[in-house]
């Protein structure tokens, strides 16, 4: 094979490798020795003879390692289309970096591919016909394991974001490697996996022996390094029962972190907070009525909450940009999984779906309560009792319109952490038309003589 380098053809790999030097691999360790852990037991050849395995790749005109074609329902080749003859070149003419780079070119984990890749490359090398294939894995085992010690492998954050956001669900090595590519064209990257730890078959389906589970989490830290964002214990699309409120919350999460909407995501990170305010609450047994009243005591004495929890709230509220929002809103998640993974509570919270006749006293609530609510945090510059009384609102709104035929209205729209009272006298506006709907869809507003009076009719039951 030939390759053009500043105008010049030149050839790639030594003509004769082949002929002058044979197949060489890693020593296994020897049983007796292996049997005593579970590590990996390939003792890998030294850089000075690994070399002369790069050697022995052919001048092929068709280079078939790297071709990866399907024939007759089988996979021939790398399918990832791997510049195997290029790197395989460099590692003989010793140029490790450039090797990397060609190999990370095609391949987002060779890390992993050269442990447990089954290697179809070397099945479809032309120098196995009558010989001996080239040690293809070997050297891609090489060129990271250098790259790492030599630094070319250290984390490449992209220099330009693209401000478009992308979920994925699942950390597998389909997962990683999207995640993956998606990041490094600037876009910001949310991986979302259900069990405890990132790699999925990678971490849970390997034995250490083949891949051991350090290696796994190198790159995950690496990938980390370059800005995406990883959340276990996230299960995306199940449904959630009302008493894991932080299972909640992490939903809540999830939606703020895949939205574009300012409004949306202030829906989101309203939603994840409430819940995660209840459900520290209830971990430090603090236990009262959900969904009308908040009266427990402030999180900030509690003993068992995040470390400044309060003012990472804060920190959400007041962010100007979306992507303040999700900043501060991921550190806030981590910090108040760490406490949970710490500390166990059991809990059952029932709260009543509201039906068309409950529906009927809802108004009073909205405007009688929260709209009070939301002069009073206005008079008194309270951001926090400003913001989830409008996402307390927001959620019996979400509730009443999926009972009765009321348009959508999303009270979000108009928060604005830095004038209180815009924010209040928006409230006021909403509250009004939402008023007229009531009226349209033909449903009584019923007043109470106070909160409690409606906490009466709305809850069946008291925990």
């Amino acid at each position: 094979m030939q390759s053009k380098m500043e105008g010049k053809e030149i050839e790639m790999g030594k003509p004769t490798g082949f002929m002058e030097y044979k197949r060489e691999v890693s020593k296994d360790v020897k049983p007796k020795e292996r049997i005593k852990n579970f590590h990996e037991f390939h003792q890998h050849l030294p850089v000075e003879r690994q070399q002369l395995q790069g050697a022995r790749c052919m001048e092929c005109g068709v280079p078939f390692c790297q071709a990866g074609m399907t024939i007759c329902g089988m996979t021939s080749g790398c399918p990832l289309h791997n510049l195997v003859p290029e790197w395989n070149d460099l590692v003989y003419m010793g140029n490790w970096r450039q090797a990397y780079n060609r190999l990370v070119k095609t391949n987002s984990f060779p890390e992993f591919t050269a442990r447990v890749c089954p290697a179809l490359c070397e099945a479809a090398c032309t120098c196995g016909l009558n010989g001996e294939p080239v040690a293809t894995k070997e050297n891609e085992y090489a060129i990271i394991e250098n790259a790492y010690e030599k630094g070319y492998a250290a984390p490449k954050p992209p220099k330009v974001r693209t401000g478009k956001k992308v979920a994925v669900v699942g950390s597998g090595p389909s997962g990683l490697a999207v995640a993956d590519q998606l990041n490094k064209r600037g876009h910001s990257v949310t991986v979302f996996e259900r069990s405890d730890r990132i790699g999925g078959l990678l971490m849970y389906g390997i034995p250490n022996m083949k891949l051991e589970k350090q290696i796994v989490a190198r790159k995950v830290e690496a990938m980390e390094a370059e800005g995406v964002v990883f959340m276990t214990g996230v299960d995306v699309g199940k449904d959630l029962k009302a008493e894991k409120l932080l299972k909640e919350a992490e939903h809540c999460y999830t939606l703020a972190m895949i939205s574009e909407q300012r409004a949306d995501v202030l829906e989101g990170a309203g939603g994840a907070i409430y819940y995660i305010e209840n459900a520290v609450a209830m971990l430090n047994k603090q236990y009262f009525h959900y969904g009308v009243k908040r009266a427990y005591e402030e999180p900030s004495v509690m003993e068992n909450r995040p470390e400044k929890l309060c003012d990472m709230i804060d920190d959400i509220i007041s962010a100007k940009s979306i992507t303040d929002v999700q900043k501060y809103l991921t550190a806030l998640m981590k910090a108040t999984r760490a406490v949970f993974g710490k500390v166990k509570a059991t809990f059952t919270v029932r709260k009543k779906t509201p039906d068309e006749e409950t529906i009927s006293g809802t108004y009073e609530e909205m405007y009688s309560n929260w709209r009070n609510k939301m002069h009073a945090a206005a008079k008194a510059g309270n951001r926090h009792l400003a913001f989830m009384s409008l996402i307390s609102a927001n959620a019996m709104f979400s509730e009443i319109d999926s009972e009765v035929d009321i348009d959508r209205y999303n009270v979000l729209e108009g928060f604005d952490a830095q004038d209180l009272h815009r924010t209040a006298e928006a409230y006021d506006n909403i509250i009004n038309d939402y008023l007229k709907e009531y009226r349209k869809a033909g449903i009584e507003v019923k007043h109470y003589s106070d909160v409690d009076a409606f906490a009466r009719e709305y809850h069946t039951k008291d925990i």
